[in-house]
């Protein structure tokens, strides 16, 4: 029997509670179960047969694409949230790919429909290159067992997968506005196509929330932040990692990599204590921020410059310009196991939802 997350708009109809318990097979059979012991919550949820186009409904984090009919059987979370604006409605043909108009999209779902895919390659390339990256993320989140994590944007599933290398009974939710890359994340894990500044789910349901180097190409980072703040529990933890305002990585990413895209790249960075203090103004205590430097890690050096082309979708440039670029930016070197070094840093933060 799934827990049924009830919305604040909602909640004057039952009485307050915002999670029920009720038994059914479909959503509709939910609706009508509860409609039984709180009259008037169908009228609010259902029109003319079909789910209002106010609502969205997602079961265990993926958007219905059935309505009423999606059937719930084992689910263990349905949640009535506020439709995604500026796309097709519940009741279209494929609500995970409700987006913007045509040349409307945020700059992120336009920068990675187109290198999406690329950047999914080039983690199939070395999957293992960014590893000590998202470890010391992983680490932050501290997922323990049994617990529900969001994480977003999800890019291709990376940051998911390591969580469920680290523990295979957590339930990972992946939240990613583009598509193409998307298409990269493992089907075990719920996946929702969603805006990072709107998220689809009710208040209070996942236990952590982790963000991994996707922050800077968000306009509203307060408004990204205090969406996190709304879906965690009380004590739930928020880790994000993104690159720091006038480093290499930073100068790099808005110099090389903006030039060479066919996307162009106009990264907002973390100045120092910003991200604690978007963190503070988000409602969240026990405020960490650190600024972490360590290294990609290639086979060899061919490897690194074919790798950092996929990633981050240089079409105009040649092989040797990237290296160039790299070169010009960082001072790689090699460890004991004759590995190649891509020296990198990140800014790590964490709260604590009060």
């Amino acid at each position: 029997m799934p827990i049924v997350f009830v919305p604040a708009p909602l909640r004057s109809l039952t009485g307050g509670q915002d999670r029920l318990d009720v038994a059914g097979a479909t959503v509709g059979a939910l609706v009508d179960a509860i409609e039984r012991a709180h009259p008037g919550f169908r009228a609010r949820v259902v029109a003319d047969g079909e789910l209002r186009p106010s609502l969205a409904v997602s079961v265990d984090g993926d958007l219905v694409t059935r309505g009423l009919d999606e059937p719930v059987a084992g689910a263990r979370e349905v949640h009535f949230v506020p439709a995604l604006g500026g796309g097709h409605g519940p009741g279209a043909s494929d609500p995970h790919d409700a987006l913007p108009p045509s040349g409307t999209a945020d700059a992120y779902t336009r920068i990675f429909e187109a290198r999406g895919g690329s950047y999914n390659a080039a983690h199939a390339l070395v999957p293992e290159a960014r590893e000590i990256e998202r470890s010391l993320l992983l680490d932050r989140v501290d997922p323990g067992p049994g617990l529900r994590v969001l994480d977003v944007p999800a890019g291709g599933g990376y940051v998911a997968d390591g969580l469920r290398l680290r523990r295979p009974d957590l339930s990972v939710v992946c939240v990613e506005p583009a598509a193409a890359f998307a298409a990269g994340i493992d089907a075990g894990h719920a996946r929702v196509r969603g805006a990072l500044q709107r998220l689809p789910f009710g208040d209070a349901c996942f236990d952590r929330v982790a963000s991994l180097a996707g922050t800077h190409h968000l306009e509203d980072r307060l408004a990204f932040f205090r969406e996190c703040r709304r879906v965690l529990r009380p004590g739930g933890r928020f880790a994000v990692a993104d690159a720091a305002a006038d480093t290499p990585v930073a100068r790099f990413l808005n110099g090389p990599v903006d030039r060479f895209t066919t996307t162009g790249h106009d990264g907002r960075f973390f100045a120092a204590g910003e991200a604690a203090d978007l963190l503070v103004r988000s409602g969240f205590a026990t405020v960490v921020e650190e600024h972490v430097p360590y290294s990609w890690i290639f086979p060899d050096r061919h490897t690194m410059v074919r790798y950092c082309g996929l990633l981050f979708g240089l079409v105009r440039a040649r092989e040797a310009e990237v290296d160039e670029a790299i070169q010009a930016h960082f001072t790689i070197t090699e460890d004991a196991d004759g590995r190649v070094c891509l020296p990198w840093s990140l800014v790590y933060a964490t709260g604590v939802a009060g």
